[in-house]
């Protein structure tokens, strides 16, 4: 036979099961990082530096694909002021 440690099975699945209701409660309870969005949405001319989209294409959607991205874009300028970015 072997020596069973000092704490019984029942022993650990209880602090196992303290130790995972105390996590919970603290990601719970920790302040979000998120911002509250404004609610005003302004549209604007583009800038003359920003491509167009490409023209959509008649592909078919993979064979077992999930999803489809249909389109995505991330565009960035780098001026003397610093820089300037689109993600769409």
């Amino acid at each position: 036979m072997y020596a069973l440690p000092h704490m019984t099975l029942p022993g650990r699945r209880l602090k196992r099961l303290v130790s995972t209701i105390a996590f919970g409660l603290a990601c719970l309870a920790a302040p979000s990082v998120a911002l509250p969005a404004g609610r005003d949405v302004k549209y604007a001319p583009s800038d003359a530096w920003l491509l167009p989209p490409p023209m959509p294409t008649s592909a078919p959607d993979p064979l077992g694909a999930p999803m489809r991205v249909v389109y995505t874009d991330t565009q960035v300028r780098l001026t003397a002021d610093g820089e300037e970015a689109l993600d769409d």
